[in-house]
């Protein structure tokens, strides 16, 4: 198998190795249980299309269009708390020091997150960083630490205070 070189990566690549097996944990949601159910998780690697997902300090949405993420959207489906929300651009997902899965960006990002789940399905911070090679580095370097879950990495769209 021919390997990613990481510190190469720029927004404009794109990257897939199916052979690599990515566990499908569960996450809380960020609000309505059926909202974006039925689409691609978070760590799903079996789409072409680059999406986007909501994002709590008590859970995460599933991923869907920019077009599922309009105001009247989130009001209904979110659950508004003491937190931010923050609407990402799915770039990687990566488990056991290996990128399973890269997108091309189509988003002009404030920056980039690399996160996973706790054992209570909420979203962990694994590191912020301003180039996306730099937080793919970051889930790389986590993923061989906290062997049972994937990471993901992706684009800060958008982030509003949520209360």
């Amino acid at each position: 198998m021919k390997s990613l070189n990481v510190p190469m990566i720029t927004d404009a690549d794109s990257w897939w190795a199916p052979e690599i097996d990515v566990p499908q944990i569960a996450h809380m949601s960020t609000g309505s249980s059926t909202w974006l159910v039925d689409r691609p998780s978070i760590f799903d690697t079996h789409h072409d299309e680059l999406l986007m997902f909501a994002q709590t300090r008590n859970g995460t949405s599933g991923c869907g269009t920019i077009s599922d993420f309009g105001q009247d959207d989130l009001f209904e489906n979110v659950a508004m708390g003491y937190t931010a929300l923050t609407l990402l651009e799915k770039r990687a997902v990566v488990v056991g020091g290996r990128v399973a899965r890269l997108w091309p960006g189509e988003q002009r990002p404030s920056g980039y997150i690399a996160s996973t789940m706790d054992a209570a399905g909420k979203p962990l911070d694994a590191g912020h960083a301003s180039l996306l090679w730099h937080s793919v580095d970051h889930a790389v370097r986590w993923s061989t630490v906290v062997t049972d879950r994937p990471f993901v990495v992706a684009a800060v769209y958008s982030s509003q205070n949520w209360h």
